[in-house]
Order: C-alpha cells, then structure tokens, then sequence
C-alpha cells in the first residue's frame, strides 16, 4: 500500500491514525530496502581475489590498490556481489586481475534501482513525517490563543531612535562648521 503512495504523489494521503500506520508501513519497507543493500564487507572480496588469483596463477595487486578494490567492492551487498564474481568467474579471459569496474559491469543496474528505491522511500518518510507534524501543529495551534495586537505606542517604543553623530575630536568638529 505504501508503495502506491510513494510511486504516485496525486493520490491522497489519509490523515490522523491512518497517517500514522502508513508511516510505520513505509519504515518497514525502509528498513528491508537499507538491509537489501548491506555491504558485503572486505572478507568477502579479499577471499574471492585471492581465489581467483591462486585459480589463475596471478600476483594479488600492490596494497594501496588492493585497499582501493576492497574499499569499493566491500560496500556492495553481498548478493550482488557474488553476482558480479560468478560473472567474472565465468566471462573473464585477461591474464590479470579483474577491476573492480569490470566486476560492477554485471551489477551496476541492479545496485542503481536499490539505492533509488530506497532512496526514494526515505524521502516519502520524511515527508509523511513533515505532514504530520504540520497536522499537529496546526491542530495546536487553533487551540491557542492569540496574542493581543500591540498598540501604535507599543511599537513606537519598540523601535530605536537613531543615534545622532557627534564628533569628538576638533578635526571632526571642523568638518561640520
């Protein structure tokens, strides 16, 4: 349900207890998105590179490079990843090492429409969580009174008279002789 809402802004929003369910419904598929993009993390990519260097008898790259593929591929989830590694696994043919951009070939796609989505959820939830807040405010505010309107003399006090220039020194002084 709350993915109709989120795809489609023209459709109305229900209001009071309604409100409230949907914005617990779209924390929910949040959260299943955001876990749909946990990272694989560095053990997942140094073992994969490691076999695949030992399978065809390659040296593992310098360590500010190899730092580098586990930075970038370790962020990726783990699903995606072992994705993209079959894929190499299978289609990769150079006497090298594969890059982490020829890994991401097979993935990239897909990585984009999850970061979208749950992009896209995280920006619906804020902005049910605005409409509620204004939904309460503006019920309190009608429950306040108004303040008085402030009279004429009020705000002539209110305001600073301006400060006349007073020169000091006789050099100043001569200047307005």
């Amino acid at each position: 349900m709350a993915e109709c809402w989120a795809k489609d802004r023209r459709l109305p929003l229900p209001d009071g207890p309604g409100l409230d369910a949907l914005i617990l419904e779209v924390a929910r598929e949040k959260e299943a998105a955001e876990r749909a993009l946990r990272p694989c993390g560095d053990d997942a990519v140094l073992a994969f590179l490691g076999t695949f260097a030992r399978r065809h008898a390659l040296a593992m790259p310098e360590p500010p490079a190899l730092r580098l593929d586990l930075e970038v591929m370790g962020h990726w989830p783990l699903d995606l990843f072992e994705r993209a590694a079959r894929g190499i696994w299978e289609d990769f043919t150079e006497r090298r090492l594969p890059t982490a951009g020829e890994l991401k070939r097979y993935v990239a796609r897909e990585l984009r429409e999850r970061m979208a989505e749950r992009n896209r959820l995280h920006d619906f939830e804020l902005s049910l969580r605005t409409r509620r807040k204004w939904q309460a405010g503006s019920a309190g505010l009608a429950a306040e009174p108004r303040p008085e309107p402030r009279t004429e003399p009020d705000r002539m006090l209110s305001r600073r008279a301006p400060r006349r220039f007073r020169p000091e020194n006789p050099a100043q002084l001569a200047l307005f002789a």
